[in-house]
Formats: C-alpha cells, structure tokens, sequence
C-alpha cells in the first residue's frame, strides 16, 4: 500500500477529538443484539439488555474534495440524541430521540432535503447554493407483559422521522418531510426454547417541495430527471414561477421470524417482505403526474450467539434484495378544464439492488451485554444494476467491502477503532450522448455520480471516550467523546473523482450515561 495511505490510518488515530458514540456498554449491546434491529419488537421482553439511558450533545464538522455531487463541499452542525432501555413492571420499552440541524455550503443541483434516495424523479439545477437543514427522529419500542398462559406477548414498533431544509438562494428550494413506520407485533413461545414472531408492517411518506424565486425578474433552468441521466423535455424547463411537487409513499409487508434461545447458545431466523409505492406530483391547482416509483424489497436475516467461558462469538448474516421499476406519464392538459389526461405510461427505468453482508464479533463479556473489549470482522457485498430502456442504457456497479473495528475499555478511558475497504468487482457506464441537448444532466449529475460511487477508497476512524465523573446512587456517569474519520481514493475510474481524495469529519461531543 502507497506510504500516503499509511499515513492517512496515522492521520485518523491522531485525530483525538471527542465524539457522540455510546458508551462501550451500549455499542456492544447494539453490535450483538439483533432484535434491536427487528421490527417484532415484543420479543424484547424474553431478553436481559441493561437499563441504560445514554443522552449526549455535540458538534461535528465535514469536509474534503471527495465527495457526492448531492454533498456540499462542507457541513458543521450540533447533534442531540436521547435513548433508553427501560423494563416497568412486566413492560419492556425502548425509546430514541434524535435532533440534528446543520449548515451545508456549496451544495449543488439538489433539491430535496434529503436527496440520497432510489426515487429518480427529483428536480435539478446547476447552481450551487448553501442549505440550512433539520432532522428529527423519534423512535419507540414496546414489548407487553407475557399472556395467554405465558405463551405470547404483543409488542409495538412506531417511528416517527421529520426532516426540513432550505436552500438559501434562487431557486429557492423549501422542503419538508414527515415519516411515519408502525409495526404491530406479536411472538408466541412453542417451548421454552423455541419461539415465533410475525408483525405488520406499514409505512407511509410524504415530502413536499416548493420551489420559489426572491427575485421575479431573473429565470432559471431547471430539470425534471427520469432515471439515469434522462429528464423530461428535450430542454430543461424555464423557471418563471414557482413550482410545487408532491411525493406520497405507502409501504405495506411483513416480517417473520424463529428465535432459538438456551443458556450458552442463541439463534435468530428473520425474514420481511415490503412493497413500496410512491407517487410524484406537480403542481397544485391542476395536478400533473410526475412518475411512479415501485419496488419490492425482501430481506433475510441470521444471526448465531454462542457463549464459551468468558468469550462471547456472534455471526450474522444480512441479506437484502430490491426490484425497482419506475414509471413515466405523458399527459395532456384538457381545454374545458385544464386538468391532465394521460396518453402514455411505461415503466422506462428499472433497477436491482442487492446487498450481502457477514459478520463476526468476538467479545470478552463482563456480563451479558458489557464487554472489557471486542472485535469485528466483516465482509459486505453491494450490487446497483441500473437500466433505461429506450434510449438503451446501463450503469452496474458491484462493490466489496472488507471492515475491521476494535473496542477497549482502559480506566477511564475507551478506545474504538475501525477501518473499512471498499473495491469495486464490476463497474460498467453506457450511455449514448443526445444531439437534441447539452447533456448536462448526464455529464454533471449522473455520470459523476457513478464516478463517485465507483472508486475504490480506504476509510479510517477513531473515537475516544472519557469518563469525567460518576455520581448518584446509581454511578451515573458524565463523559466526553470524540472521533475522526478519513476516507481517502485509493483508485478510481475516469472523471473528476481523482486519486488521493479524501473527506474527513471531526466530532466532539459531551455524554451521560443513566442506570
């Protein structure tokens, strides 16, 4: 490996700014206790998680040439996060809240909140502006008192997931979007060993865009994207008012699962269905469809937990696979009423994506879920085959990643460690330039994102925890945390994305810890 990329690993560890990570206890808890992960949340209550309260607030700070064309060139902001595994009564419950506003500058062609979805249909322009962002998340699980004989127990998975933003020059983009995910569960114990969980799943999403002018003598070009670097209209469209669009997503599926459980070795069989349905529209008075995004997704999920003496071995494996198609509309506007009568729909872009991770963690356990150090290897594959019809065109990208993480408790202090590669196995861009237009979606947007996302890079990171005092009947503890991070190119494909660079962030941040 080239000295540089040495030297970057050495770059990471030095960085000791402290950062908002959960403490040992709980980031061992979340590495090893799949059923956090799950939806059917009452199997919670069969489980012996600590009740500990984790609260922090920080600050961190992004930046580096390396980075997607949705990402600005920088971002800094303050985080808050609030969770706690608590048992009342014969109830379980765990809950999270999250706040995160930031500033991010020089951020171009977005103009979604959160514009890192696989919805093709956004609107686009080639002008850099900065964002002013928010981000709430609130999450809940539920898991009630044992019934029916002991054998069952019903649970509740409710999230709830706002996010605003707003660019701050013309096109001026307003959006705002809410989340909500509810999951009722329930589990019903076999034998004392085996038992079966099944739950509901329904998601609903809605996001609404406004895009405005503050001053009304100046028009802009703005483009309607299709899917793989193709947009509507054989030129963008001239911004002379403003413009409204509407996404609207409801998610139906399921998940079931098995969980095997004895003293010394533990085993969890989960799988889910879901079938995402999501509609785009313009405008306001007189509606317009945009396009349709579909897909259905599946998912499966084992994981093996196996104590020896004081040594704690886990393995897990995750899989995932989606089948997206997108639909197109070509509409006429009526003239006795002006609304939209549509002469043709097809579903143009399609696409697959597949994703295979395995994992193992070796820890030595303090008690069940405390470790004085752990250890984690893990080998991910990720697939993108991205298709459009006509005008044929393609864009695979295959990528592995091998990942190394290492956690210790010293005194006072907690060190965590990791480092990840990411190497392509297959990439492939085809894409026959149009002479109707400047190509500028194709040439700024979407082949630079292939670019980016098919570069082979080395990310190293290092957080450091100190523990400030305990007090209380219960040793709370105050502590302060930080961590930095350096992804840097190690290879790359032909474009902007060059070798050598990097993005790094810096986290600082002070927490307490409630038992």
């Amino acid at each position: 490996m080239n000295t540089k990329y040495i030297l970057s690993l050495a770059f990471t560890i030095a960085l000791a700014h402290l950062n908002a990570q959960e403490n040992p206890n709980i980031t061992y808890s979340k590495e090893k206790e799949s059923l956090l992960t799950r939806k059917t949340s009452a199997f919670l209550g069969e489980l012996n998680l600590p009740a500990v309260g984790n609260t922090t607030l920080g600050y961190f700070y992004e930046a580096g040439d390396y980075r997607h064309p949705f990402t600005g060139k920088s971002k800094q902001g303050l985080h808050f996060s609030s969770e706690k595994f608590q048992r009342t009564g014969d109830w379980t419950v765990y809950g999270r809240f999250d706040f995160t506003t930031l500033k991010e500058k020089q951020l171009a062609y977005a103009s979604l909140v959160n514009p890192f979805t696989d919805n093709p249909y956004q609107i686009v322009d080639s002008l850099k502006g900065d964002w002013n962002k928010q981000f709430y998340d609130m999450a809940l699980k539920i898991a009630s008192p044992s019934f029916a004989g002991g054998s069952m127990r019903a649970g509740l998975d409710l999230s709830y997931q706002v996010a605003t933003g707003a660019r701050q020059m013309d096109p001026r983009s307003v959006d705002t979007e809410n989340k909500i995910q509810l999951a009722p569960n329930l589990t019903y114990k076999i034998s004392q060993r085996h038992q079966l969980g099944l739950a509901a799943l329904y998601n609903y999403h809605k996001n609404d865009l406004k895009l405005t002018r503050a001053n009304e003598n100046q028009q802009y070009n703005v483009y309607k994207l299709l899917g793989l670097a193709e947009y509507a209209g054989a030129s963008p469209f001239i911004m002379t008012s403003d413009m409204y669009r509407n996404y609207i997503t409801n998610e139906y599926g399921t998940e079931v699962s098995y969980r095997y459980a004895s003293d010394q070795f533990r085993w969890l069989v989960s799988g889910s269905y879901l079938r995402h349905g999501e509609k785009v529209t313009d405008g306001t008075t007189y509606p317009m469809k945009a396009g349709k995004h579909s897909y259905d997704q599946y998912s499966l999920l084992s994981t093996i937990d196996l104590k020896r003496g004081l040594y704690n071995h886990h393995f897990d494996l995750n899989l995932l696979y989606s089948d997206i198609s997108n639909t197109e509309y070509q509409q006429l506007q009526r003239t006795d009423d002006r609304s939209y009568e549509t002469i043709f729909e097809g579903t143009l872009n399609t696409a697959l994506r597949s994703q295979a991770t395995l994992a193992y963690i070796l820890a030595k356990e303090t008690s069940s879920y405390r470790s004085d150090w752990f250890a984690k290897v893990s080998l991910n594959y990720s697939g993108w085959d991205n298709r459009y019809a006509l005008p044929q065109s393609k864009e695979i990208i295959d990528r592995l990643a091998i990942g190394i993480r290492f956690n210790k408790a010293v005194s006072r202090w907690v060190f965590d460690l990791a480092s990840n590669y990411n190497f392509a196995v297959k990439n492939e861009w085809s894409y026959a330039d149009k002479n109707y237009s400047s190509n500028f979606i194709a040439n700024n947007v979407a082949l630079p994102i292939y670019q980016y996302l098919a570069s082979d890079r080395i990310a190293n990171a290092l957080s450091i925890q100190y523990r400030l005092a305990n007090f209380g009947r219960k040793n709370n503890e105050l502590y302060l945390k930080g961590a930095g991070s350096l992804e840097t190119v190690v290879s790359s494909v032909m474009g902007a994305i060059e070798k050598g660079q990097s993005r790094y962030s810096v986290n600082l941040s002070l927490g307490l810890l409630t038992f």
